[in-house]
């Protein structure tokens, strides 16, 4: 059974390649992008259950015989073909036009079903319920909450225009760690959207608290295990708790955001925002009424070198820090 082993690994080997490389960064943020990304979704499931049917017959293989059917299921080529034949009978049961079929002489499937021994249509229809028994045993089926939370974060970056603008992950991580937060640091994200701040967040410490407006995100927030204390950042009751707000204001009211969001922070604890430069020089009455704030507090202005993905906005990341 070594050969067979060997051959296995190679096998399993050879689909994790597949898997890393329809495991890139891609872009989702229009509907043929997203329908490209569903697919490669597919492809990467289908591949993950092959590697578990695999890695059963592996393990089977050092304690027992493999059955014929086993030994050629360990080739990729045949384990399409059983995997198409499936799913062919199951439409064929479900539509009565339809007729379950050994596949012609002159079909290519034809030579690798002889090689392992099926020969005919009640062989092939026998053969498709020993694969799906097996993949009843050997695979363990999706996480459909993890499913519909992939699906909701494609609809959701559909929503990115204007004050909507996902914050990219490599910023959230350094949001987060200008912030400060440790282990035992208590968090709030307002505005949290999908929740991309609270998810590196939550990396550091289980004290990490959303409030979100949409209820998509709301959901998307809750199916990722993040805790919503509230829907409106403006009208939630503030309680001074947090050692660190780190948040992703809407640009258009980031002056009321940010400063209302300060109300949520114990004193000695730091709010980490990214906003746009406009805090800098914008000469209208909000904006100047907002620096004359900045400025009782300890803060810094730093440029932000992330990009979002739907708007060339300049951003700068804003630390404001409270008094003790």
């Amino acid at each position: 059974m070594a050969n067979i082993t060997e051959k296995i690994e190679r096998q399993i080997t050879a689909l994790e390649g597949k898997i890393d490389a329809l495991s890139g960064n891609y872009l989702t943020n229009t509907w043929k992008r997203q329908r490209e990304q569903q697919e490669r979704d597919r492809k990467k499931e289908m591949y993950h259950s092959q590697i578990q049917v695999l890695q059963f017959l592996k393990q089977k293989s050092e304690t027992d015989t493999l059955t014929l059917l086993e030994q050629n299921l360990t080739v990729a080529a045949f384990y399409e073909d059983m995997r198409c034949f499936s799913a062919s009978k199951k439409y064929c049961k479900d539509n009565p036009y339809c007729k379950f079929q050994y596949p012609k002489p002159d079909d290519v499937r034809t030579k690798r079903l002889q090689k392992a021994g099926i020969t005919d249509t009640d062989e092939l229809a026998a053969a498709v319920e020993c694969f799906d028994t097996l993949l009843q045993s050997a695979v363990i089926p999706p996480d459909p909450n993890a499913i519909r939370l992939r699906d909701m974060l494609y609809r959701a970056k559909m929503y990115q225009k204007g004050d909507i603008q996902f914050t990219p992950p490599e910023l959230a991580k350094e949001l987060v760690a200008l912030a400060g937060v440790r282990k035992d640091s208590r968090v709030l994200e307002p505005e949290a959207g999908i929740g991309n701040i609270a998810d590196v967040a939550k990396e550091v410490t289980d004290h990490v608290d959303c409030i979100e407006r949409m209820t998509d995100f709301c959901e998307i927030l809750k199916l990722k295990k993040h805790n919503v204390i509230g829907n409106d950042l403006l009208t939630a009751e503030t309680a001074p708790i947090y050692d660190a707000v780190v948040m992703n204001p809407p640009f258009s009211e980031e002056c009321e955001h940010i400063k209302r969001a300060f109300d949520f922070l114990r004193p000695g604890g730091s709010l980490v925002a990214v906003c746009s430069s406009s805090i800098q020089w914008k000469s209208t009455r909000k904006y100047e009424q907002f620096r004359d704030w900045l400025s009782e507090h300890t803060h810094s202005i730093d440029e932000c070198g992330a990009k979002f993905e739907m708007t060339g906005v300049h951003t700068v990341v804003l630390v404001v820090d409270k008094a003790a």
